[in-house]
């Protein structure tokens, strides 16, 4: 929006500047005759015109700039969004493969401790074998 607002300002200021050069030219003009007098308005109006059609070329110009950049924002959001997506879905599955994997260890981790337990009871039955074995005489 600067550069409407600065091409507008610079617009106006021209054509004020302008003006007052006219209306020197029109006070020169009122003792002319009527010809000269409209020859110099239609200057003025030519003036005006061209100055309007400027202001709205920057105008469109400005609106060109502003259309591209929102078009590049949106380009932006919806990659981003994918992004995202992507991302999140990334995770979700990450997260999915950790939950197996500690099942999976908790799994492991009660069988082994029931085999710890087996040959703990095992250990301490054949110790106990051996003992009665020992205390028992030979006949």
């Amino acid at each position: 929006m600067g550069k409407v607002y600065r091409s507008l300002t610079g617009a106006v200021l021209e054509t004020l500047h302008r003006s007052k050069t006219n209306s020197m030219i029109f006070a020169r003009e009122k003792g002319s005759d009527a010809a000269s007098l409209n020859d110099a308005t239609e200057e003025f109006e030519k003036i005006i015109v061209d100055r309007i059609g400027r202001l709205k070329a920057a105008v469109r110009d400005s609106q060109a700039v502003v259309a591209g950049a929102s078009q590049h924002a949106e380009q932006v959001i919806e990659t981003l969004r994918t992004n995202i997506a992507v991302l999140e879905a990334k995770l979700r599955e990450t997260e999915d493969t950790v939950r197996r994997k500690d099942v999976a260890s908790q799994r492991i981790e009660e069988s082994l401790s029931t085999k710890i337990r087996d040959l703990q009871s095992a250990v301490n039955t054949e110790k106990r074998r051996q003992r009665v074995r020992l205390s028992v005489p030979s006949k």
